[in-house]
This record gives structure tokens, C-alpha cells and sequence, in this order.
């Protein structure tokens, strides 16, 4: 993917993100199963863990400092614990949080040059020969993947 194409594709599932969670009150956003028991809290927290677990393999490739904790052997495991670890927190919370790292992101794919795009890098799940475009390509595909979770879940509900 190329940087003509990657923050589009970030900026157009960010909006159906929002589209997809909008009119929905706290007490539905928090609670009700839109992905397995995963309510839409969880998968703002899980899009959120992924997203940072996914930039921090980029930065590295890039001459960062190693992320912790990779590769993820088990990524049920990553989820289910993650998940878990969020269980108490509010949706405004998860959701401003997913925002700000959004942000994060998109300011610094901004400075990315097609050299920078093209370099290896490894994915966090251990896989190897990714690229750091690659790598950051994952990240509106996942959004979009859990927006259409939350759109079926819309329009069972209004049926």
C-alpha cells in the first residue's frame, strides 16, 4: 500500500468506525454482544491493542525500540486478555483513547517516505518478509473487519 493510499484507507474506516457506533447510548455501546460477547467498547479496545501492537512493529522496523512481549504466539490469548483487562473501562474512555492513537498514526505516516514504506519488517504474530506499508495496511482492514461486525449487529437489532 502505498502512502497515497494508506491514510485514505485509515480515515475511511476511522469514519464508518464512527458511523457505525453513532446514536448508540453508553449503556449499549458498553454492554451489547456485537461480536461474540464483544460489545462495541471491546472492539474499540481490541482495534486499539492491535493498532499500537501493529505501529510499534513499524516504528521498530524503522529503527525504534523492540516492542515488548512479540511475537504474539497465541493471539486468542492477546485478545481474551486484553479484553479482559478492559472490562471496567468506560466506552468514552476506550474510544478517546482509539482516537488519540489514530491521530498518533496519521502524524507519523505523514512523514513517512516510500523508502520507509518499502522497508522488511516483521509482523507481530512472528511472520516474516512484511513490510512496514504491510504492516500498516493491517490497520484499516481490522477496522473494517469489526465495522461490518457492528453494522450486522445495527440491523439485527432494528429488525
Amino acid at each position: 500500500m502505498t502512502h497515497d493510499e494508506l491514510r485514505p484507507a485509515i480515515l475511511k474506516q476511522r469514519q464508518r468506525f464512527d458511523d457505525a457506533v453513532a446514536g448508540l447510548d453508553r449503556q449499549t455501546l458498553e454492554t451489547a454482544p456485537m461480536c461474540g460477547s464483544w460489545s462495541a467498547r471491546d472492539l474499540a479496545g481490541h482495534l486499539l491493542d492491535w493498532q499500537t501492537v501493529l505501529l510499534a512493529a513499524a516504528r521498530y522496523a524503522l529503527g525504534g525500540p523492540r516492542p515488548i512481549d512479540v511475537p504474539i504466539e497465541d493471539g486468542e490469548a492477546f485478545n481474551t486478555s486484553h479484553a479482559a483487562a478492559r472490562k471496567r473501562d468506560r466506552w468514552s474512555e476506550t474510544k478517546a483513547d482509539l482516537d488519540a492513537s489514530l491521530d498518533d498514526l496519521l502524524r507519523w505516516i505523514a512523514q513517512l517516505t516510500p523508502e520507509h514504506l518499502a522497508t522488511p519488517a516483521e509482523y507481530p504474530w512472528g511472520e516474516p518478509g512484511g513490510t512496514v506499508a504491510g504492516l500498516l495496511a493491517v490497520i484499516p482492514e481490522h477496522l473494517d473487519e469489526h465495522c461490518a461486525y457492528i453494522e450486522a449487529w445495527r440491523q439485527s437489532a432494528a429488525a
